[in-house]
């Protein structure tokens, strides 16, 4: 701990106070929960979530300390992936960012530079893959949220996403279609215009929409709002008679101010209208469409960022959301530099590999992880709203009260639940910096039991944790009685034993089944208070007619079994009290898996080549044969369970020949149809900026309806000289390069 003088805390205090004008007591203020459960509100499992963009970091989601940083921090019910802004400039197949595209459409340098880094970051440590994330959600037990990259990719790369999830048995909450549209369209947006209004978006989407649910039949999409900042924007979505998606999504950053105290006044009132917002807009306008909150929190990089008030902000939003029945699921701050924030960023070892062209194990580094400030309070109220399903009619009276915009609102505010594990909870926030005495009751009766507190809090509430040594806001915990002294800026999570007996576990998830020589190996999800997990198989489909016990473990290797037959395998989890229903089916043949439908070979970046290829049921990798002569691979990489691989390298201007293989257990199919490409050298952005002026009707270019004048192309400088090849190197576009691209643009839309 600092020392610090005496007159130093004199002046921190009078400093605190002119900052923070609220009216404190030297006793503790008195106020009371009230808890009915007879009224009830049921939630969906895993209705708590978080963001992620672990691109930008040295990390690897699946790294071992990641998982149990995640497995520490309680159970995390879904995770957005890729997540946020990387999604609009990534390719998943190859796993990392697209630099064309990134420096074409992110017009802004605050999203342009971290981009590119990111892109160095990747490929140091060996791509941001999909078998990663897949491997993450196994060992956690959280569900997925797919990012689609609508405004790069085709429809056939969002197919061939949905076939590798659905392939791997991957269970998707949501799919995503784009990350904050509005940004990206004509005349609204500060980045480069991908679509000329909402109804465009929309329009170009379905056909996403409708590739994705060919290929994984549940399938549930979401569409991009404005956010509610674009009223013209949501104005289309509302009015498009063809309502083809599941849920819609917005995310809300607000809360900001030129002092701290007009700060957390503005948050305060943000806090106060969230379902009245809600139910304003989207309920009247949509009604029955669920809204999916991806990303919600105070103003990015404002006067609350990262602080417990933050904290407090995310925390309580999140108690007041989840009993708001327009609401399946709900994200709110991010895992990676967030809930696993590295204290060593390792990003200086990593542009130094970049630089010399090799690459890091990851797993070898030291991250020295921390939480930030907001994931220690989100800590505490997850430890309540994941465990169970059910929320009870909950209410406030006394304590003292905050400023908000407009007006002053009750410094607490609380939510209680019921608990699958046999436990009740009552979970709070306190936006004072009064000391609370609350007394809970339950059905009118003081709550007897004995009682265990579990909360953050700092008498500064702009505390942050700043590094693995600089740590202000923690968890802490201890038992209480009834009333419970509630300290300052505090978010609170009380629990007592309901019952010695938790409810039956819910059915697992089953995803990987590979099979091996006369074996099959599983691996499922871990289920709520499960101790146990028994698999039952057989030779059709619905009919198990062997079980086996596999303990307390997520993976299992199934014996004695006939090569080249197929089998049929479900589980269910148990405890003290019962079994669960049985979880979903899979099926396994003993036999190798048939060779892939390959997508393309293409020159990447210089002396790079991107190939893709789609993925094949029943394997459980992949590898890239390739050299210089048709018919000939004399290298071969392994790339896991992927669907694709950028070979770096190579020799600019020669011309490569690649095949993919498939492999499980069994063996190794035979080789795909062949691809080839050359390693480019210099490659010209291509261009952009290009505006329509004119559309017609009265001709038609090929099948398109409509003949479309490029009359503007490559306003921006950048596109014309100075900005790097793609990836930064020595070589620059060249006024007779960029002119070229701009020829043979024009002779095709002649």
């Amino acid at each position: 701990m600092k020392k610090t003088s005496l007159l130093s805390a004199i002046a921190g205090a009078i400093l605190l106070t002119s900052l923070f004008p609220v009216t404190t007591h030297a006793t503790p203020v008195s106020a009371t929960i009230n808890i009915n459960t007879s009224a009830t509100t049921t939630y969906n499992p895993d209705f708590r979530g978080l963001n992620n963009e672990p691109e930008r970091t040295a990390i690897r989601i699946n790294d071992a300390n990641v998982i149990n940083a995640a497995n520490n921090y309680g159970r995390i019910g879904f995770l957005r992936w890729p997540g946020g802004t990387p999604t609009n400039s990534y390719s998943w197949k190859l796993g990392s960012t697209d630099t064309e595209y990134n420096g074409q459409a992110m017009k802004e340098a605050g999203r342009y530079y971290p981009q590119l880094y990111a892109r160095r970051y990747q490929l140091t440590k060996g791509g941001e893959r999909i078998s990663d994330y897949v491997d993450f959600l196994q060992q956690t037990g959280a569900k997925a949220v797919i990012m689609v990259n609508v405004l790069q990719y085709n429809p056939e790369q969002s197919r061939d996403l949905a076939k590798y999830l659905y392939d791997n048995h991957v269970p998707v909450l949501y799919f995503e279609l784009g990350n904050e549209i509005s940004y990206y369209t004509t005349g609204i947006g500060s980045q480069q215009a991908a679509f000329k209004s909402a109804i465009d978006y929309l329009n170009r989407a379905k056909t996403f929409n409708d590739i994705i649910k060919s290929e994984y039949p549940s399938a549930k999409t979401v569409i991009s709002m404005s956010n509610n900042q674009v009223a013209g924007f949501d104005n289309e979505v509302y009015s498009y008679p063809n309502k083809y998606w599941d849920a819609i999504t917005t995310h809300r950053f607000k809360g900001d101010g030129t002092t701290t105290s007009a700060a957390m006044t503005n948050a305060n009132g943000y806090l106060d209208n969230w379902n009245t917002l809600i139910d304003a807009n989207y309920g009247i306008n949509l009604p029955g469409t669920p809204l999916f909150i991806g990303e919600h929190g105070v103003a990015l990089g404002g006067e609350l960022y990262n602080s417990q008030y933050h904290g407090i902000y995310v925390s309580e939003s999140i108690l007041r959301l989840v009993t708001n029945s327009s609401i399946p699921y709900l994200a709110g701050y991010t895992f990676t530099n967030g809930l696993f924030t590295p204290g060593t960023s390792n990003k200086m070892l990593l542009e130094d590999a970049y630089q010399r062209g090799t690459t890091v194990d990851t797993s070898t580094l030291n991250f020295d992880p921390y939480y930030g400030a907001p994931a220690a309070s989100l800590k505490v109220i997850d430890g309540a709203i994941n465990q169970g399903t059910v929320a009870w009619g909950t209410s406030v009276t006394g304590g003292s009260t905050v400023s908000k915009t407009g007006g002053t609102m009750p410094a607490l505010f609380a939510q209680a639940f019921r608990g699958d594990n046999g436990k009740n909870y009552v979970v709070l926030t306190n936006k004072s910096a009064d000391e609370h005495e609350v007394t809970v009751r339950m059905n009118g009766s003081n709550v007897a039991s004995e009682l265990t507190k579990t909360y953050t809090t700092a008498t500064d509430p702009l505390a942050r944790n700043r590094g693995a040594n600089l740590i202000d806001v923690t968890v802490q915990s201890g038992s209480t009685s009834n009333p419970i002294l509630v300290p300052p800026y505090s978010v609170m999570r009380v629990e007592w034993t309901r019952t010695s007996s938790p409810d039956a576990p819910r059915p697992p998830v089953l995803m990987m089944t590979a099979a091996g020589n006369q074996s099959v190996t599983l691996k499922w999800q871990p289920s709520l208070n499960a101790t146990g997990y028994k698999v039952k198989y057989g030779t059709s489909s619905g009919s198990y007619t062997t079980t086996v016990d596999a303990g307390n473990n997520l993976t299992r290797t199934i014996t004695g079994l006939t090569n080249n037959s197929t089998y049929y395998f479900t589980m269910t989890a148990y405890n003290a009290t019962g079994e669960s229903l049985v979880s979903n089916e899979t099926s396994a043949t003993l036999s190798a898996p048939v060779a892939p439908e390959t997508r393309r070979a293409f020159g990447e970046t210089i002396g790079n080549i991107g190939v893709e290829w789609k993925s094949v049921p029943g394997a459980t990798g992949y590898k890239v044969k390739y050299g210089t002569t048709s018919g000939t691979y004399t290298n071969t990489i392994d790339v896991g369970n992927n669907l694709g691989k950028l070979i770096r390298g190579l020799t600019v201007g020669t011309t490569y020949y690649f095949a993919v293989t498939a492999y499980n257990g069994r063996g190794e199919s035979g080789p795909s149809s062949e691809m080839t490409a050359t390693a480019p050298s210099f490659l010209p952005l291509a261009p952009h900026d290009a505006a329509i002026t004119s559309e017609t009707s009265n001709s038609s270019v090929g099948n398109q309806p409509a003949q479309k004048r490029i009359v503007s192309i490559l306003k921006t400088a950048h596109q014309a000289v100075g900005r790097p090849n793609k990836e930064p190197g020595p070589s620059y576009p060249t006024a007779s390069g960029t002119q070229a691209s701009i020829n043979r643009l024009s002779q095709a839309w002649a």
